[in-house]
C-alpha cells in the first residue's frame, strides 16, 4: 500500500517540473529579446552619434571672433530645431543649425548617409554639394492683424502663392567636409554670412543641388535634388551660450 502510494506521488509531480521547464525557457526567451534590442538600440546610437570634435562645432570667422570678443555673454547665439531634418530617406539629415545673431551668421550641420548616396548615383558623393540658402520675407499685413492670425495659415506654399518676397540667394562663405565617402557617414558644415533673420517675417529655406558633371550648377529651384525649411516663425529654438562652442 506505502509502495502504491509513493508511486502515485511520483506521478503528481511530473506535470508540474513539465510546467517550470516551460516558464523558464520563456523567461529567458524574453530576457535574450529584450537584451537584443537594447543592444541594437545601443548601436544605432553610437553609431549615428555626431563625431565627437563636431558635437560643439562651429565655423570661426574674423567677424565672429571679433564680435564675440567685444559682446562675451551678450553675443546672442540660437539653436534651431528644423521640423523635418531628413530627406532622401534618410540619406540627408540635418544634424545641428545654428544662427549667430550678433555676426550675422547662419551655419548648419548636414549628416549623409553615404551607402544610401551611392544607391541614388549622386555625383557629389565623393565632393560638396552645391547648395544655397534663400532668405525671404513675408509680405506686409494690414496692421490690425496680429502675428498668430497672420501666421496661422502659412503653409509650404505660400511661396508659390505670393506670400514671401525672396530678399537674397547666398552660397556658404566656408565648407567643411569630415569623413569620407568609404565610412557610413559623411559630415559637411556650411557657413553663410550676412544673414539677417525677423523672428516674425522671415523664412529661411536651404537648396541642395548635385552635380550632375554638365557644367556649372546654377541656382534654379526646380532642379533642386532637396529643399529643407531652416526658419519660420513657427519653428521652435532656443538661445544657447557661445563659450560651450570649439571655434575652428
Amino acid at each position: 500500500m506505502n509502495y502504491q502510494d509513493g508511486e502515485n506521488d511520483n506521478y503528481g509531480y511530473g506535470e508540474p517540473k513539465k510546467k517550470s521547464a516551460f516558464l523558464t525557457a520563456a523567461k529567458w526567451t524574453v530576457y535574450s529579446i529584450c537584451i537584443l534590442i537594447i543592444i541594437i538600440v545601443i548601436y544605432r546610437l553610437i553609431s549615428t552619434a555626431t563625431p565627437k570634435e563636431l558635437k560643439n562645432y562651429l565655423i570661426n570667422s574674423p567677424k565672429i571672433e571679433e564680435t564675440y570678443k567685444n559682446l562675451k555673454d551678450d553675443f546672442m547665439i540660437y539653436q534651431i530645431d528644423v521640423r523635418i531634418p531628413f530627406a532622401l530617406g534618410d540619406a540627408l539629415f540635418i544634424e545641428k543649425v545654428y544662427y549667430l545673431e550678433s555676426a550675422e551668421n547662419f551655419q548648419i550641420m548636414m549628416r549623409c548617409k553615404n551607402e544610401k548616396l551611392a544607391r541614388l548615383k549622386l555625383s557629389s558623393l565623393d565632393e560638396s554639394f552645391k547648395v544655397w540658402l534663400k532668405l525671404s520675407t513675408r509680405k506686409d499685413t494690414p496692421e490690425t492683424e496680429t502675428s498668430a492670425e497672420i501666421f496661422t495659415e502659412t503653409t509650404e506654399n505660400t511661396t508659390e502663392s505670393g506670400d514671401w518676397i525672396t530678399d537674397c540667394v547666398i552660397e556658404p562663405t566656408t565648407i567643411k567636409t569630415f569623413g569620407k565617402s568609404s565610412d557610413r557617414y559623411k559630415y559637411y558644415v556650411y557657413s553663410f554670412d550676412g544673414v539677417k533673420i525677423d523672428n516674425v517675417k522671415s523664412k529661411v529655406e536651404f537648396y541642395i543641388f548635385d552635380d550632375d558633371n554638365s557644367g556649372e550648377i546654377i541656382y534654379d529651384e526646380e532642379n533642386a535634388l532637396v529643399r529643407f525649411t531652416m526658419f519660420d516663425i513657427n519653428m521652435s529654438k532656443k538661445k544657447v551660450q557661445m563659450k560651450k562652442f570649439t571655434l575652428d
